[in-house]
């Protein structure tokens, strides 16, 4: 119920929820890509990205800069 009252609103009023959806597609961005990462880099025991955080923080400078290289991904899987 709740969700079809967010998808018609969001039809409803596009230009004002724009920006919702867009800060909405970042946090599942963020999200998503740091618990995947920190699955596949976490048991590798020469992992650097072995946390919660370390692992927000390697989504937020990945996605927002080039990286500064202090937490990167050591597995074949976390570098493709």
């Amino acid at each position: 119920r709740s969700s079809k009252f967010i998808l018609h609103q969001l039809k409803e009023n596009r230009r004002e929820t724009t920006v919702a959806s867009i800060l909405l597609l970042m946090v599942i961005l963020i999200t998503l890509g740091s618990s995947a990462m920190l699955f596949i880099e976490a048991k590798n025991p020469e992992a650097n990205i072995r946390t919660g955080a370390d692992a927000l923080w390697w989504v937020f400078v990945t996605i927002s800069t080039v990286g500064y290289g202090d937490h990167y991904p050591v597995t074949s899987i976390g570098k493709f």
